[in-house]
C-alpha cells in the first residue's frame, strides 16, 4: 500500500535541519523586506561563520521610487554588537528600474542586492581586520 503524498512530505520537512539564525544590525523596513522575500540570503557556512565568531551581519540600505524610478542600495559589513567594532570592509551594490515605477519593485531590488552584496562579500577578510582593531585595543 501506498502512503500518501501529504504523510512524505510531513517526513521530509521534519526531518530537515530548521534555518540557521543570526544576528543582524539593521533597519525595520530591511528586516520587513527580507521576511517578505522569505528570510536574509545568506548561507549555513556564512551564518555559522557569524556565530562562531558572535559577529552580526550589519546592513544598511533603502529602496525607495523617485521621478518614475524605483531605486535601491545596500552596504553589508560585518559587527561586533558587544564592542561595537565595524568591519571597514564592506559591499556595496545598487540598482534601479525605468520601466516600473513601485515601492514593490523598489523592494524588490533591495532584496536583489541584498543577496548579491552578501553572496560577493568577503566574510574572512572582515572577521580578521576586526580581530585586529580589538587586539589593538587591549
Amino acid at each position: 500500500m501506498m502512503k500518501p503524498l501529504w504523510f512524505v512530505l510531513l517526513c521530509a520537512v521534519s526531518a530537515s535541519s530548521p534555518a540557521c539564525t543570526f544576528k543582524t544590525s539593521d533597519s525595520d523596513n530591511i528586516r520587513e523586506i527580507a521576511r517578505q522575500h522569505g528570510g536574509y540570503p545568506i548561507s549555513d557556512a556564512q551564518c555559522k561563520f557569524l556565530n562562531e565568531r558572535g559577529l552580526a551581519l550589519s546592513i544598511r540600505g533603502n529602496a525607495t521610487v523617485l521621478s518614475g524610478v524605483s531605486m535601491a542600495w545596500v552596504n553589508v559589513s560585518l559587527a561586533n554588537l558587544k564592542t561595537g567594532i565595524k568591519s571597514d570592509s564592506y559591499r556595496y551594490s545598487n540598482s534601479l528600474d525605468t520601466s516600473e515605477a513601485s515601492q514593490t519593485k523598489a523592494d524588490d531590488l533591495l532584496y536583489s542586492n541584498l543577496s548579491d552584496a552578501i553572496g560577493a562579500f568577503d566574510f574572512a577578510t572582515a572577521a580578521r581586520e576586526m580581530e585586529n582593531y580589538r587586539n589593538k585595543r587591549k
